[in-house]
C-alpha cells in the first residue's frame, strides 16, 4: 500500500463476485476505482485515492462542501442502486467518504453493511454534516440541511434538491 492506494480484504461470504467485479470496471461512480484480485478464500480491492482526500482528515470543512458532498452521494446512489448496489447496503460511514474538487465529487470505498431501513440511510447522511472537524461558523446551514435529511417521506431527488439550495447560500455567505 502506497499513499494513494488503500487495500481491502472482502471475504467471500460477505460480498458477492459479481459486485467486485462492478467495482473493479468502475463501472459504479459511486466508489472510487478499484484493482480486483480474486483469492481463494475472497477478494481483495485495492482503492485509488489519487487526487482525493479523506473526507475524516480535513480540517475545518465549510458548511457547502459538507452538503455538496452528502449531495454527491444522493446523485450518485441512484447510479449505484442500477449497478445493484442499493441504498442501505453500503456503508456511509464518514471515514469511508473521499473527496475530489473544489466543488465536492463525493467517493467511497465499498464496505458491506446489514440492509438499513431509509431512515437510517438518511441518518447516516446527516452525520456527515456533524463532523467534529467542520467549521462551526457554517452550523445553521447545517442544521437546516441536517432538518431536510429528517423526513424520510420525501424523494431522493427533493431532498438533494432542498440541500443544493442550502449549499449556494452557505457557499456565497463564505461558510
Amino acid at each position: 500500500m502506497n499513499d494513494r492506494t488503500i487495500e481491502m480484504f472482502y471475504a467471500g461470504k460477505d460480498v458477492d463476485r459479481f459486485r467486485m467485479e462492478i467495482l473493479s470496471m468502475g463501472l459504479c461512480d459511486l466508489f472510487l476505482p478499484a484493482s480486483l484480485v480474486i483469492e481463494r478464500n475472497g477478494y481483495g480491492m485495492a482503492y485509488d485515492t489519487a487526487g482525493c482526500r479523506n473526507l475524516m482528515q480535513l480540517r475545518n470543512v465549510s458548511a457547502s462542501t459538507l452538503i455538496g458532498c452528502v449531495c454527491s452521494i444522493l446523485d450518485k446512489s441512484n447510479q449505484a442502486a442500477r449497478r445493484y448496489f442499493f441504498d442501505g447496503e453500503y456503508s456511509l460511514d464518514p471515514g469511508v467518504v473521499f473527496l475530489k474538487g473544489k466543488v465536492p465529487d463525493a467517493y467511497l470505498i465499498y464496505n458491506r453493511t446489514t440492509p438499513r431501513s431509509r431512515r437510517e440511510v438518511l441518518f447516516d447522511l446527516s452525520r456527515i454534516l456533524k463532523l467534529p472537524n467542520r467549521d462551526p461558523e457554517g452550523d445553521v446551514f447545517l442544521e437546516k440541511a441536517c432538518g431536510v435529511l429528517q423526513d424520510p417521506g420525501r424523494s431522493y431527488f427533493r431532498i438533494t434538491h432542498e440541500l443544493k439550495q442550502i449549499g449556494t447560500f452557505a457557499y456565497r455567505e463564505g461558510k
